[in-house]
């Protein structure tokens, strides 16, 4: 049994049909493998909540490994220039989380990747010909949450637009401190648990943070044939956003890829649901007061009314909330062209800056993505591409006079790929 066929980024499963992409070679005992893309993006998003921005998206990793005894041992890191960039990342109507400066949230923008996306050791054991053992400790990685994250899967890896959907998905693909352990069986089932630490990276995206595990996660994938992966994972996370301290969520999600090999290229889909749900959080206002930002305290304390005289021990209330969102992203590949799309729907909060009062409050929103991508060879196992997409944005009456009635967004952009 390959045991490596369909692996992907930390210890997710895409199908077992999947590309396993980059520059592969053999050193001594140790095959390796190696990959990366730069992307010079121009994006135009309307006013007046977008702008017209140039910037470079790029990562680069490597993989290593090696028999070891009766299993595998493998090493692997990934990194990217992006917060050269600047922390507060590049236009992207609809998108929220995570912040640029540690106080106020990001809106309408897609924030940059850390220098460090991966830097991980696994062992697989072989218990059985179709049974396999396998450990994963990373000071950065993924934890066993969600689907392929994005950027790797398939069906969306020609993209360069970042789903609006990403934070209810796959956002914890870059974790600072991982352990997962699991089992896959019969090429056709993994199920694994991780303990990590859920908290986003913060705003200082040059300087790696230290590894503090806090929450635990459970996934199960199931590949019930060559071309398909489905998996269905939970996860209770302690504190996950840097602005909202002693607030956990509850992360749900659900997803299916399939993945065709054709005889010039490929057809890959992705269809997956993910849901948040914050339980009721009540926090003292003298902590309140000492652990949030202020924007944040502020909002939720207008919101209400303060009665005359209140002290610390007073406590503030957090309501119970649900945010879901579904994604449906499929990418053709024929010969060296390759269309996609994506359509999204989220329900979500933080549309507004936290000195707004409808900051905490929940909108529908959907954006449709299509684009086109042409690759050229340039030699030595490196691609150019030429490519350009358009987005559509529907979002209720309660905020066309911010969006308009259905904003458009356009995007061209060059990659180099190994």
């Amino acid at each position: 049994m390959d045991v490596f066929a369909g692996a992907s980024v930390g210890t997710a499963r895409g199908p077992l049909s999947s590309p396993m992409g980059g520059r592969h070679a053999q050193l001594g005992e140790w095959s390796v493998m190696a990959h990366g893309s730069l992307s010079l993006n121009t994006r135009w998003d309307p006013a007046p909540r977008g702008e017209a921005s140039t910037y470079f998206t790029n990562m680069i990793g490597a993989s290593a490994r090696r028999r070891a005894g009766a299993g595998w041992f493998e090493l692997r890191a990934m990194a990217s220039a992006e917060p050269a960039m600047g922390a507060r990342g590049y236009s992207l109507l609809l998108q929220t989380g995570e912040t640029a400066d540690g106080i106020n949230p990001l809106v309408d923008r897609q924030h940059p990747h850390d220098i460090l996306m991966e830097l991980s050791g696994s062992f697989r054991f072989e218990i059985d010909p179709d049974a396999w053992l396998f450990m994963y400790l990373a000071p950065v990685g993924s934890p066993a949450l969600g689907p392929v994250p994005f950027m790797h899967r398939a069906s969306g890896g020609e993209n360069p637009v970042t789903p609006i959907s990403h934070h209810f998905l796959d956002a914890t693909h870059i974790a600072y401190g991982v352990a997962t352990i699991g089992l896959y069986v019969d090429r056709r089932i993994q199920l694994e648990v991780s303990y990590f630490n859920a908290r986003e990276p913060d705003q200082k995206r040059w300087v790696p943070e230290v590894p503090k595990p806090n929450s635990f996660s459970t996934r199960l994938t199931i590949t019930p044939g060559r071309n398909w992966a489905i998996q269905g994972s939970f996860a209770d996370l302690k504190e996950p956003e840097q602005l909202h301290p002693a607030i956990d969520l509850y992360r749900m999600t659900l997803s299916a890829t399939h993945h065709r090999e054709l005889s010039r290229g490929f057809w890959s889909t992705t269809l997956a649901l993910g849901q948040n749900k914050r339980p009721e959080t009540t926090m003292p206002l003298g902590e309140a007061r000492a652990r949030l930002p202020a924007p944040i305290l502020n909002h939720y304390l207008n919101v209400g009314s303060l009665p005359p005289g209140a002290d610390d021990s007073l406590l503030l209330l957090f309501e119970r909330r649900t945010q879901s969102a579904v994604l449906l992203e499929s990418a053709l590949e024929w010969a060296q062209t390759t269309g996609f799309f994506r359509y999204e729907s989220a329900r979500k909060d933080e549309l507004f800056p936290p000195t707004d009062l409808r900051h905490s409050e929940l909108f529908t929103v959907r954006k449709l993505n299509v684009g086109l991508l042409r690759d050229f060879d340039l030699g030595g196992d490196l691609k150019l591409g030429l490519g350009g997409t358009a987005s559509v944005h529907s979002v209720p009456g309660a905020l066309q006079t911010e969006y308009g009635n259905r904003p458009i967004s356009y995007m061209l952009f060059t990659r180099v790929k190994l």
